[in-house]
């Protein structure tokens, strides 16, 4: 072979079987080939190296020979190569397959197994595929989807222009997605997430749609269950002020379109704070509970009742012909809760409503100005008695804000030291002689001069300035006390009188032994007044409180009595020294029948129970000597002795 070395060899001929067939063909006579490792070699066998005439001839020949076995090596290395390659075109044809294969399984699992549906539909609709998923959401088997329109599941929620638009948005982007209700086998109307897509061919033009959506019922629950957290109060499921505001805001519209009326009744709970400082907030809430039950059964169920704070609620009513329709379902409202509450405790609990009422439009013209009007005319209710109800007057927006501005000077005024204290002579019946006072404060305010306490007592109360005011109240009286007993002033006491909100601090003992301590008054000079009203507020903790009070050597006596709901089983446990007849009632003796027998009752109730009885407001000697005659024990008011300045009052005798 060329660049190699040639080697003739004289040997016998091989088998067959060992030759090269490709050079076997072709060479010479007596001539043998052999393949050793992918060369071909030439190989003489003894016969023929005699019939070879001269050596250049043999030359010539081996050399012929080896250029054709080159080149029929060439041929064969050619042919080897094509194989090869043959070859590795078929493994990645089959490696190719295989992915395509695993590929069309994955996706056939994710069209099975997906928990969102998946329908794919020819253009008009008709559904051709869905995954059982599809079926699971739907209620409709397979054999009931395939081959039917899409408009088997439509719910009538939407109109055509909506379907319209959303095949729009589908030719012009390629897919729409959004929400949309669609209806069950069962005939239940569910919302869905869908995504509609185009499928193209290569022209471009659509072919199929491929819907998936999945059933958004539990997010629409939680949705929807947020959404009445956010509008709703908790303990009765009322509206709250949110959705309130939004309804009066209807109401003001449709007033105003429609004509007629509509009408806002702003509801107080009355004694609610008794009922919860009593027996608990487990009661009060209980309480509540109660209240709204019976207060929806008064009005119409087109009507809202909303709840906008502890005790206070709404009544919405609309399309009323006359604006007095209001007064007739807010004395309704007032009956409704004056009735008793027997609560899951056995506790029958007694309370009662005052109403404001604010009529539409001609009272306010937004939400805010109407609950203001509304709140206003509510106050007037609670301060002409309660248990009533009163209608909006514009002078009440002028009272109201006199009453804030009130307020606010009344906070200063004890930074401000403008609170004086004035005492009313308390003298015995028998021969007038002075036995005591009674601490009577009043404001000294600098821009109105002398306020009466009829004004800033009540908004104290209820402000809660009343127990820091209290609490100064009773350390000046104490004070000047001890200055009278130190310049041999013959009294005997200093009454003072206990606010309910102050009765109700929970240290008020604490706070009494203090200043007893802080200013050296001796517990027998000093008398607490209670309200009859206060007392009856959870008797069992006033019966230990009064005890408590007892215990540190003061006098305890029951102001305004009469005027409460009192409870004689309770009375007779009330560690209390002195009865006070309310001045309604001696304002009206000798000449009112009914005056006369409360008061005669009241006082024989004080002697049977060993208490000093007192009359407060005697102004006439034709009160004095009736109530002489009734053996009362000490008397009160302008004709005894008119409040004043302890400079004013001369009791050193």
């Amino acid at each position: 072979m060329i660049g190699k070395e040639t080697r003739i060899l004289a040997v016998p001929p091989l088998p067959a079987r060992q030759q090269d067939p490709a050079l076997h063909e072709t060479a010479p006579p007596a001539w043998h080939t052999y393949g050793f490792a992918g060369v071909a070699t030439l190989v003489m066998g003894a016969a023929a190296i005699g019939g070879i005439a001269e050596t250049r001839d043999l030359w010539f020949v081996v050399t012929l020979v080896s250029a054709y076995a080159l080149l029929v090596s060439l041929l064969q290395r050619r042919a080897r190569r094509t194989t090869e390659a043959a070859l590795r075109a078929a493994e990645e044809q089959f490696q190719s397959r295989r992915q395509t294969e695993a590929s069309l399984r994955l996706v056939k699992a994710a069209f099975e197994q997906s928990r969102e549906g998946v329908v794919i539909t020819a253009t008009d609709g008709t559904v051709l595929a869905i995954n059982p998923a599809t079926s699971l959401i739907s209620g409709y088997s397979p054999a009931e989807l395939l081959g039917a329109n899409m408009r088997l599941v439509k719910s009538g929620h939407h109109n055509a222009a909506f379907y319209r638009d959303m095949f729009k948005c589908v030719a012009a982007n390629g897919y729409w997605q959004g929400e949309i209700w669609n209806r069950r086998k069962s005939g239940e109307v569910f919302p869905q997430w869908l995504t509609i897509t185009a499928v193209k061919n290569d022209l471009g033009r659509i072919t199929n749609y491929v819907g998936t959506f999945a059933d958004i019922s539990l997010i629409k629950q939680s949705e929807f269950k947020l959404d009445h957290i956010a509008h709703h109060d908790a303990l009765t499921d009322l509206p709250n002020r949110l959705l309130l505001t939004s309804r009066l805001a209807h109401s003001v519209g449709q007033v105003k379109r429609n004509g007629g009326y509509g009408a806002i009744l702003m509801i107080d709970i009355d004694h609610f704070r008794t009922v919860n400082d009593s027996l608990g907030h487990t009661a009060g809430d209980e309480l509540l509970q109660m209240a709204v039950t019976r207060m929806l059964s008064r009005v119409r169920q087109c009507d809202m009742l909303a709840r906008v704070g502890g005790d206070e609620f709404v009544v919405v009513l609309e399309d009323l012909d006359d604006p007095l329709r209001a007064g007739t379902v807010a004395r309704a409202l007032i009956d409704e809760l004056s009735q008793p509450f027997i609560l899951s405790g056995g506790q029958d609990v007694f309370v009662g409503a005052s109403v404001g009422i604010c009529i539409l439009p001609e009272d306010g013209d937004d939400a805010a100005q109407i609950l203001r009007n509304a709140d206003a005319a509510l106050h007037e209710a609670k301060a002409g008695g309660r248990a009533t109800y009163r209608f909006y007057r514009p002078a009440l927006t002028d009272q109201a804000h006199e009453r804030l501005d009130l307020e606010s000077r009344l906070r200063r005024a004890l930074a401000h030291e403008e609170f004086v204290l004035h005492y009313q002579p308390l003298a015995m019946m028998t021969d007038r002689r002075v036995k005591g006072v009674e601490a009577l404060v009043r404001w000294m305010d600098p821009v109105e001069g002398m306020i009466s306490p009829i004004r800033f007592i009540p908004l104290a109360e209820e402000s809660g300035v009343i127990v820091e005011m209290g609490e100064w109240i009773l350390r000046t009286a104490c004070r000047q006390m001890v200055s009278w007993l130190a310049e041999g002033s013959p009294i005997e006491m200093i009454a003072v009188n206990l606010s309910p909100r102050q009765f109700r601090h929970p240290d008020l003992v604490g706070m009494v032994r203090g200043i007893l301590d802080e200013t050296g008054l001796p517990a027998r000079h000093l008398e607490l007044e209670i309200t009859e009203g206060a007392l009856m507020d959870g008797a069992d903790e006033t019966v230990a409180k009064l005890t408590r009070l007892k215990d540190l050597g003061v006098r305890l006596a029951i102001d305004d009595f009469g005027t409460g709901y009192s409870s004689l089983a309770y009375l007779k446990r009330f560690p209390v020294d002195k009865l006070k007849v309310d001045q309604a009632f001696v304002r009206g003796i000798p000449s009112n029948r009914t005056d006369c027998e409360i008061v005669a009752a009241v006082i024989a109730l004080g002697k049977a129970l060993g208490l000093e009885v007192l009359a407060e407001g005697i102004e006439t000697e034709e009160q004095y000597g009736y109530l002489m005659a009734l053996e009362c024990d000490t008397a009160q008011g302008y004709l005894v002795a008119r409040p004043a300045a302890p400079a004013e009052l001369n009791l050193i005798k």
